[in-house]
């Protein structure tokens, strides 16, 4: 059994379902896949497309979101761990994830801002910086969600929530 790692979960849940006959081990699942077919239809966007001819040219959109992963091949990156090492570093804590460099902007994801920074914890401070690397992947799943239904539109990240950092 395998369940997300951001569910808040007590000992007992754990015990009962590994008492469940047939599970040999229960952990988080640290992997996830969405699957963008469904999450258009979801949101009517194939309908939008055919009935408005709807492709975004000339529009730009914000997402205020967990960041935009602008490595990502499909947002205009390179699309390698390198890509995304280089952008992010290899923690919180390092200076290549505060600021812009040379990965971002890219043809897609044409502007964008942290207003919390990479070190923010609730309650405490902010830190601001120049560069919004999404390290949850939620924004970066809203992003591909809105070019899979207005491919040619231009996006905004805006780095409005504080991203867990176990799951770059």
């Amino acid at each position: 059994v395998k369940f997300p790692d951001l569910v808040e979960y007590d000992e007992v849940f754990v015990n009962e379902l590994s008492l469940i006959d047939g599970v040999l081990v229960v952990e988080p699942h640290t992997s996830f896949e969405t699957d963008l077919d469904f999450t258009v239809e979801a949101i009517q966007g194939f309908e939008a497309q055919e009935k408005y001819c709807a492709t975004g040219r000339g529009i730009r959109i914000a997402v205020l979101d967990t960041g935009i992963d602008y490595t990502h091949k499909d947002l205009g990156g390179a699309g390698t761990k390198e890509a995304f090492e280089s952008a992010f570093g290899t923690h919180p804590f390092s200076l290549r994830n505060t600021r812009r460099d040379g990965l971002f902007p890219t043809p897609r994801i044409y502007s964008g801002y942290d207003f919390l920074g990479d070190r923010f914890e609730i309650n405490g401070p902010a830190y601001p910086d120049d560069d919004p690397i999404d390290m949850a992947g939620h924004g970066t799943m809203v992003a591909s969600s809105i070019l899979a239904v207005a491919p040619e539109a231009q996006l905004m990240a805006l780095k409005i929530c504080a991203g867990d950092f176990r799951n770059p």
